[in-house]
This record gives structure tokens, C-alpha cells and sequence, in this order.
């Protein structure tokens, strides 16, 4: 029984290590696009004032407060996606993906903080902080993960109200390293063989 005990107890705990591994890529497009072989799954964004929710291809955005596309910076080419009051976003994507990305630009004068969440359904895959450098320079941020999501949650975390634009978005919906359910499948196997052996 001791026995069997313990090979759970490794069972579990191997299994819980590769629940969610991500990379994050702040400031490295060209890693980010070389790593995960991401491509744009909004093309250039377009120039409206839509409602919310508004659809772009796989990408559907989400903000209580309205979303805007325009041509808000220099910085990033063609139009970008702005909302009002704080710049939090939730993006829902049609299938599930294994890396997100997107161009980004903080023309404010103070550093923002912010909070990615991505989750498939119901269930929270990974949560990491990001900061906004008021640089106003065109940047990236980007995030790759073993476990598929299909819904982004970006919270602007800030008391104060800022501008923050959003660039062209990419995804990819292939895993560059092994699911956990594949890890979680081989221990169990290995678990089996070890407690033959141990009889």
C-alpha cells in the first residue's frame, strides 16, 4: 500500500509541474515569430468606431466601454485598437492556441502595469505581469504555453486612466514542446511499470 502510495504522490506531482509552462517575449518579436511560427490572425486592423464585441477574423474583442481603430501613433503602421477609460481587453479567440501575441505602444509619461490571463473555457492555464515603459517606442508582448487556451484576458491594473494602442495581433495554434496531457499519459505508464517492478 506504501508502495502504491508514493507512486501517486509522483504520479501528482510530475503532473502538477507541466500543468502550464509558458515563455513570455516583451519586446522580442522576431523571437517570439521564430519560436512559436505565429502568424497575424488580425492582418492590419481596421479603421472603425465598433461596438463591443467586434469580430477580426479568429479574434473577437471585448471592452464594456466601446473599442476604437484609427491611426492613433506613428510608431506602429496602419491603424490601431484603442479603448476608453482603463486599457483592459479581453480577446477570444475561435480555436485554441498555444502562443499570442501583439504590437503595443505606451505614449503615456508614467509606466503602466498590467496582468495577462489566458484560459481555455472556464479554466485559468497561466496568469503572468507585464509593465507598459513609457518609452513611446513601438514594442511587443507575446506569450507562448504547453497548454491550449482560447481566451485572453489583459487587465489594466493602474488607478489612473491612460493611453495604451494596440497593434496588429498574431497567434499560433501548433505546441512547439510536449501537451501536459501527453506528460501526464507517460508518467502514468511509467508509474505502472515501476510499480510492477517494485512487487
Amino acid at each position: 500500500m506504501k508502495k502504491i502510495f508514493l507512486l501517486l504522490c509522483v504520479f501528482v506531482f510530475i503532473s502538477q509541474i507541466y500543468a502550464a509552462n509558458i515563455t513570455t517575449f516583451m519586446g522580442d518579436k522576431t523571437g517570439f515569430l521564430n519560436t512559436t511560427g505565429a502568424i497575424s490572425a488580425t492582418g492590419p486592423l481596421p479603421l472603425i468606431n465598433a461596438g463591443s464585441p467586434h469580430t477580426i477574423n479568429s479574434l473577437t474583442f471585448f471592452n464594456s466601454n466601446g473599442l476604437i481603430f484609427g491611426e492613433f501613433t506613428s510608431l506602429l503602421p496602419g491603424n490601431e485598437l484603442a479603448v476608453s477609460d482603463k486599457e483592459s481587453l479581453t480577446v477570444e479567440i475561435d480555436a485554441p492556441v498555444f502562443a499570442f501575441g501583439f504590437d503595443f505602444v505606451d505614449p503615456d509619461t508614467t509606466d503602466g502595469s498590467f496582468t495577462m490571463t489566458l484560459k481555455n473555457g472556464a479554466l485559468t492555464v497561466a496568469s503572468f505581469a507585464f509593465a507598459a515603459h513609457a518609452s513611446n517606442v513601438a514594442s511587443f508582448i507575446g506569450v507562448s504555453s504547453d497548454t491550449a487556451f482560447d481566451l485572453v484576458e489583459i487587465v489594466d491594473v493602474q488607478v489612473l486612466n491612460r493611453n495604451e494602442f494596440w497593434g496588429e495581433f498574431f497567434t499560433n495554434s501548433n505546441s512547439s514542446v510536449p501537451e501536459p496531457s501527453s506528460i501526464i499519459l507517460f508518467t502514468g505508464a511509467l508509474s505502472i511499470f515501476l510499480l510492477r517492478k517494485l512487487k
